[in-house]
């Protein structure tokens, strides 16, 4: 099973919709379940290099299967694992906060990610849509 364009955009309307609710401007990507970019989508005054940001969150949560914030912890245990992902993976590896996995890790849906506003608005965002689509 993985993620659909349709709920690709019902995620990301819920971030935009929350995130203008809030009085922020991001970006925000989703993934499916083989870490392939669906959506990618940019609010009108976020800075143009959030996009990016967001896909390289999303796709960083797939592949680990894991919150991107919660690598920061490994990196500080074992700090010559994250340059050696970095040289394994085929896209912008990152330990900022913002990507979630979508799904069970049993049963990877894909990953979302956002990014322009603080990394714990990112990470709540995020969150928020997952739980509102009933998808984690």
């Amino acid at each position: 099973m993985t993620l659909t364009l349709s709920d690709a955009r019902a995620l990301a309307d819920h971030v935009l919709a929350s995130a203008l609710d809030r009085g922020l401007t991001v970006s925000c990507c989703v993934v499916d379940a083989s870490g392939h970019e669906l959506l990618t989508i940019r609010m009108e005054g976020a800075m143009w290099f959030t996009p990016g940001i967001a896909r390289s969150k999303a796709q960083t949560a797939h592949a680990m299967r894991q919150p991107s914030a919660d690598l920061g912890a490994l990196a500080a245990r074992v700090p010559d694992v994250i340059t050696q992902i970095k040289t394994q993976v085929g896209f912008p590896f990152t330990i900022l906060g913002g990507g979630l996995p979508v799904g069970p890790t049993s049963a990877l849906l894909g990953a979302v990610g956002v990014s322009g506003a603080t990394t714990d608005e990112d990470i709540e965002l995020a969150a928020a849509a997952i739980a509102a689509l009933a998808l984690d």
